[in-house]
């Protein structure tokens, strides 16, 4: 059988809030500090588009949105600081959305 095809978005999805809590279980914890290639491959996989799609032209939007609701704004900081750190590793832009993290 043919898988039926997605009518395309009319507006972005709900923020990942559940899949980003869920792709750091408590046995990644210990490694989510150290630098860990296979994990951050593995968050760039899941996360990277989303990110970049999201974040590029109006990150402080992206961010009001994430954090209206308490769960978003744990959402937000994992979005905008957390994956960043990991996504671009070793890069300026592992840092470039610390201001939009912290407003």
């Amino acid at each position: 059988a043919r898988a039926r095809a997605r009518a395309p978005h009319t507006h972005p999805p709900p923020p990942p809030t559940t899949a980003m809590v869920d792709a750091v279980p408590e046995a990644v914890h210990a490694a989510w500090y150290r630098a860990n290639d296979a994990h951050d491959a593995r968050l760039r996989e899941r996360f990277g588009a989303y990110l970049e799609r999201h974040v590029a032209d109006a990150p402080d939007e992206f961010a009001a949105r994430l954090a209206a609701t308490p769960a978003g704004a744990v959402a937000a900081v994992v979005a905008l600081d957390q994956l960043p750190r990991n996504l671009y590793r070793r890069s300026a832009r592992a840092f470039a959305l610390d201001a939009v993290a912290l407003s």
